[in-house]
Order: structure tokens, then C-alpha cells, then sequence
């Protein structure tokens, strides 16, 4: 059968890409008795696959012990804050792991915080972190303090995606607070969020400011020409940007 070859030749895998199937969590508890034996793994892909906490608890199993683990993208699926903190064990005991993908799923405020204060203690090598369009809706933009917390210590962070994440301006200026003493941030993506010219001040600033920020993506926002006004005073001065999206902002 396939899955007896898999397990034959598993110690071989360099990179699994199962993306948008429909393996739910009986098909992550077989795909974790592989992993148990790719001792090579580097790359796993499981975007949108219907996967719940059960199935994700199945494969951090089999994925605690691989020490090359580079990728692991989980985008897409239907886990809650159960599997977000059993994921957050890779990111205290893997030292390797430098693309991380949660967004779409089902967690909430508490396992967003589980994942950040990983981030600002023990991990060193996550590069990537994709924390689109979340189920939790936050009111409360002091929520936000908790990235703004982790840009202060993270050394290792280059892009943050947080797409969808009804983010306004408020929340906008808690996370730039802390990004103006962060030295590693180099691309952050805030697409479809809820920010306005108000958050452009804060932006404005940022931008004049000592940052190594090359790509900012504000599309999908509520800019609009006062906004967009505000944002070119903070391009005069500033020479790290090469790329900027403000697509669809009126």
C-alpha cells in the first residue's frame, strides 16, 4: 500500500506537501506514525486540511523530535488553542524551526499569548510567523500589548503576517511602539485590517525613525487620501523601504 511505502522510505522525506486535502484528524494520526520515522524532515505543509486539535495533538508527537523541522505551515484548519499549545512546544524545545504558519484556525486570545511569550523567552529561530485572519475577534485592542512585548526581546522574527486581524489604530500604535526598538523586523504584512489615518501618525513616525523595515503592506485598509497624505511625510526621510502596498484604500 502507499502508506506501508511511505513508512519504508519516510527516513528519505526532505519535504511533505499535502496541502488543501481533506486528511481531518484520522488522516493526521496515520501522517504522525510516519513522521515518527523522517528523521530528515525539513519542510511539512498541512494548509487547509480540516484539521482539529485531536489530529494536531497526534502530530506534535511525531513532531517534537525532528531536529531539522524547518517549515511547518498549518494555515487554514480548524485547530483551537488545545493544538496552538501543544504547536508552542516546537518553538521552546526545536531549534530549527524558522517558518511557522497558524492562521485560520479556531484559537483564541489565550493561545495567541501562549505563542508570543515562546517568542519572547526562549525561541531564537523563528524567522517567519503567519498569524492571518484568526476566529477570535478582539475588541480590546490592548490585546495587542502582547506582540508589542515580544518585538521588545524576539531577536529572530523578519516577518509578521497579521492579516485580518481587526486591527485598528489603536492596536496599530501599541505594536509600532515596540517596533521602533526592535532590530530585526524586515517585512509586516497588515492586510485587511481596520486602520485609518490616525494609525498613519504612528506609521509616519516609524518610518522617520532608525528601522531596517523593507516591505509594509497596508492594503485592504481605511487609509484614504488624509491617510495616505500622513504616509508620505514619513517616505521623505526614510531609506530602508522597497516595497509598499496600499492598494484599495479609497
Amino acid at each position: 500500500s502507499v502508506s506501508a511505502f511511505l513508512l519504508i522510505r519516510s527516513s528519505d522525506l526532505d519535504l511533505l506537501d499535502l496541502s488543501y486535502n481533506v486528511l481531518t484528524d484520522k488522516g493526521a494520526s496515520v501522517l504522525s506514525k510516519l513522521l515518527e520515522y523522517a528523521e530528515n524532515i525539513k519542510k511539512i505543509n498541512l494548509k487547509g486540511n480540516k484539521i482539529t486539535d485531536n489530529g494536531c495533538e497526534s502530530l506534535n508527537k511525531g513532531l517534537l523530535s525532528k531536529k531539522r523541522l524547518e517549515y511547518l505551515n498549518v494555515n487554514s484548519n480548524r485547530f483551537g488553542n488545545v493544538d496552538l499549545l501543544s504547536i508552542n512546544e516546537l518553538l521552546f524545545k526545536n531549534e530549527s524551526l524558522k517558518f511557522l504558519g497558524v492562521g485560520g484556525n479556531r484559537f483564541d486570545w489565550d493561545g495567541i499569548i501562549s505563542l508570543m511569550n515562546a517568542l519572547k523567552t526562549t525561541n531564537k529561530s523563528l524567522e517567519v510567523l503567519n498569524m492571518d485572519e484568526p476566529a477570535y475577534k478582539i475588541s480590546d485592542q490592548h490585546f495587542f500589548n502582547h506582540i508589542g512585548k515580544m518585538f521588545l526581546s524576539n531577536t529572530s522574527v523578519r516577518k509578521l503576517s497579521l492579516k485580518f486581524n481587526k486591527i485598528r489604530w489603536e492596536g496599530l500604535n501599541i505594536i509600532i511602539f515596540s517596533l521602533v526598538r526592535n532590530s530585526t523586523l524586515t517585512v509586516l504584512d497588515l492586510t485587511g485590517n481596520q486602520i485609518c489615518f490616525q494609525g498613519m501618525i504612528y506609521v509616519r513616525d516609524y518610518l522617520k525613525s532608525n528601522n531596517i523595515l523593507k516591505s509594509l503592506i497596508l492594503c485592504g485598509n481605511k487609509l484614504r487620501y488624509q491617510g495616505a497624505k500622513v504616509l508620505v511625510d514619513g517616505l521623505v526621510d526614510n531609506k530602508t523601504l522597497v516595497h509598499l502596498d496600499i492598494t484599495n484604500n479609497d
